[in-house]
């Protein structure tokens, strides 16, 4: 039986690689019975990158960024496929893990006016995720290298904020024993009538 411990170089089984390079999934298809839908599709983009488990890592900015990697190379294969301004790819999510992406395939314009029927219009959507799986290396990389380039610099970051903070300790402690002591800071304790006072 093949699990985490046991398993074959050719085995697909997911415990272990080799990884495929992206998976795809169509969480959501345009209601049929809608006159003239928007959404096309939703779609999640799971890449296995084993960094992507420090996803925390990362401020809001970088998920940003990296989810802007993934959108303008599927909107740059969008464009080829359909024409520009006739797809709009937008990215709704990223989470930890095996990195994930949600993508949805939206429709500028009437989407009927493009596709002549409800069964086209999947035709299409499945056509532009050929496209995706066709470069799915370079769509694995170019995700990969955004994610470790956000999780580098929020790295620096900590590390600059960590070395910042631990010199204006040294110097507040500094200017502390610089300080001359207060009056009566170093005078002996007086003893009055067996009560101590200072």
């Amino acid at each position: 039986m093949c699990n985490a411990w046991n398993h074959a170089d050719t085995c697909t089984c997911g415990f272990g690689p080799p990884y495929p390079d992206m998976k795809i999934t169509v969480t959501r298809w345009a209601d049929r019975r809608h006159p003239d839908p928007r959404t096309l599709a939703e779609v999640k983009l799971l890449f296995p990158i084993p960094r992507a488990n420090l996803l925390a890592n990362l401020d809001s900015g970088g998920t940003v960024r990296v989810r802007a990697a993934a959108r303008e190379a599927l909107q740059d294969l969008a464009n080829r496929r359909f024409g520009v301004n006739r797809l709009k790819i937008a990215t709704t999510h990223l989470t930890r893990g095996s990195l994930e992406i949600g993508v949805v395939v939206l429709m500028v314009g009437s989407a009927y006016a493009f596709f002549k029927s409800y069964e086209d219009l999947r035709k299409g959507v499945l056509l532009f995720l050929d496209d995706v799986r066709a470069v799915s290396r370079y769509l694995k990389e170019r995700v990969q290298r955004a994610y470790s380039r956000e999780e580098k610099r929020v790295q620096e970051r900590g590390v600059k904020g960590a070395a910042r903070a631990d010199q204006h300790r040294r110097s507040a402690a500094a200017a502390v024993a610089q300080q001359p002591p207060a009056p009566g800071a170093l005078r002996a304790p007086v003893r009055r009538r067996g009560v101590e006072r200072t």
